[in-house]
């Protein structure tokens, strides 16, 4: 059956800092969406007033980190096709909306990239449903079910009734009806692992993100074990 995936993926974030979980889920998109061009965003600075809390780490400190985390990325990834890149910095503080805005969409409808706790607040971002007129969606779950995220999509969108794709770890669509956005659940949660408890010390900082992650942060002291940027 022919899925029709997405050739260009966003994935979008403070990275505060990014971790084994970032990369296991990069890694997954690369392997599954193997012929696509996906683009991070590090946020300048997370958006006022918005669900993300301040992040205490300056961007082109976050940027490096992120740019570690994807050459270990591609040290295990070597056979995909898969094109990971950093997008440039924007001026100023930037949702997700603004940063399609930039963004040449004329080929093959993107997607979006969410963590579960990202995709269960979908719709209180800025401008989500048009955002969701103009990508797909891969959805990673963490700490809630296959079920809760498929609930969701449902409650936002159309219920899928028989219209289900199970291939590869993935739960899929099968056709795009009523031009509603498709969505790409993977059935297995990533690492539990968050860059808030990172920060606030209360995870073993060298089996939470790779080594070369682990050093900057060191020799840079960004953090300390109470959770504040030095």
């Amino acid at each position: 059956m022919e899925l029709n995936l997405p050739t260009l993926l966003f994935y979008g974030g403070a990275f505060d800092p990014p971790h084994n979980a970032h990369l296991e889920l990069l890694k997954k998109c690369a392997k599954t969406f193997a012929e696509a061009k996906i683009k991070v965003f590090v946020d300048q600075t997370p958006p006022p007033l918005g669900l993300q809390q301040k992040t205490p780490t300056g961007f082109e400190e976050r940027k490096t980190m992120v740019v570690l985390t994807l050459e270990k990325l591609q040290e295990i990834n070597e056979t995909t096709s898969a094109s990971i890149i950093i997008e440039k910095a924007a001026s100023k503080p930037q949702y997700a909306i603004d940063r399609l805005k930039t963004q040449d969409l004329t080929l093959d409808r993107p997607a979006w990239i969410f963590g579960d706790d990202q995709w269960l607040s979908f719709d209180k971002w800025k401008s989500w449903g048009e955002i969701a007129s103009l990508v797909n969606f891969v959805v990673f779950p963490r700490l809630h079910s296959v079920e809760r995220i498929k609930q969701k999509y449902e409650a936002l969108f159309t219920p899928w009734g028989e219209d289900l794709y199970f291939t590869q770890n993935w739960l899929t669509r099968k056709t795009n009806r009523q031009n509603k956005p498709r969505i790409f659940i993977h059935t297995k949660p990533t690492s539990d692992v968050s860059s808030t408890s990172i920060r606030r010390g209360e995870i073993d900082l060298e089996a939470s993100v790779p080594h070369s992650v682990a050093t900057y942060i060191k020799e840079n002291s960004l953090y300390n074990t109470n959770g504040k940027h030095l």
